[in-house]
């Protein structure tokens, strides 16, 4: 049926053109006597009417060359955002090829090749980050616990994450990235990212529940709303940190740096906040129910107004419960 279907299409845009071009000469030849025929009479037209007939037709001509021009100046405009989509579909499909190879190199040249296309192409961003965090999720190690539920897992994590997925999550966490990218759409749960460099990063709003961040570097990052629901963070580096209104229910921060962190509203229910250091921290009502601040550090009483901490176990100083 598609086949028969084109040369019918065909036969009626030719008919089309031929009737419009028709139409075209016929109001060229008789629109001025249509429009004003009282006044181009034939003892007008020799007293100068033949300049208006002329004039007429001149206009009409010069408005077709413009349409027309506009017309073309249209389709060229489509004409470059189909061969600019195309281009982006092609490295698109070169980055993934690239993300799927045994070389660690080569997928990092893939991580970085999608942020350039972003850069290029901000209307990709969603796209990108569903791969890129798919890619974290599948090259990074699953949380021990997960692993241990799911099969076997591997006789030793690594301290810190391969290259490629430092690289991958560096170019989700990233403020310019993050522009192009639903908050809410960068799911990380259950994955082994011990040592992760991540300073500065924009980690609002990301899942990481029951990750693994031991030992990572957060100085200065933005956590507001963050899901970190038993996520371990134990001697991770969260100096200045935003945590506002974060979810950091049975979290592990034992050892964590929270100097100068931001932690108000946050929920850090059942949390194991056992030697780590808390000068300067903003608690103001955050949610410590039943957690485990023992052995902290730099705990200061003006930080904690409107904190709920029933049943928390605290340090003799500070707050009582």
């Amino acid at each position: 049926m598609r086949q028969r279907a084109w040369p019918v299409r065909r036969i009626a845009v030719a008919c089309g053109i031929v009737l419009f071009l028709a139409g075209l000469l016929v109001f060229l030849w008789r629109g001025p006597w249509w429009l004003d025929g009282e006044f181009l009479s034939r003892a007008r037209l020799q007293e100068g009417g033949a300049g208006l007939v002329t004039g007429f037709r001149a206009t009409v001509v010069q408005v077709l060359i413009g349409a027309a021009a506009v017309t073309a100046l249209w389709f060229t405009g489509q004409n470059y955002r189909l061969a600019r989509r195309g281009q982006v579909t092609d490295r698109f499909i070169q980055a993934l090829e690239r993300l799927a190879s045994e070389e660690v190199y080569v997928r990092y040249g893939g991580v970085l090749a999608l942020a350039q296309i972003i850069d290029d192409d901000p209307a990709q961003g969603m796209h990108a980050t569903q791969v890129l965090a798919a890619f974290v999720r599948q090259r990074a190690p699953r949380h021990p616990a997960m692993a241990k539920a799911e099969g076997p897992s591997p006789a030793r994590l690594p301290g810190t994450p391969d290259e490629d997925v430092q690289a991958a999550l560096s170019t989700l966490t990233s403020g310019a990235y993050r522009r192009h990218a639903e908050r809410d759409t960068v799911d990380l749960q259950n994955v082994h990212l011990a040592g992760a460099n991540l300073p500065g990063a924009d980690l609002r709003g990301i899942r990481l529940g029951r990750s693994n961040l031991t030992g990572a570097n957060l100085t200065g990052a933005d956590l507001a709303g963050a899901d970190l629901t038993g996520a371990d963070l134990s001697d991770a580096d969260l100096r200045g940190a935003l945590l506002d209104d974060a979810h950091l229910i049975r979290s592990l921060l034992a050892r964590a740096d929270l100097t100068g962190a931001r932690l108000r509203g946050t929920d850090l229910t059942g949390a194991d906040l056992r030697g780590a250091v808390l000068a300067g921290a903003d608690l103001r009502d955050a949610h410590l129910s039943a957690a485990d601040l023992r052995a902290t550090s730099g705990l200061d009483p003006d930080a904690y107004t409107g904190t709920h901490h029933d049943h928390a176990t605290l340090v003799p100083e500070g707050l009582e419960t």
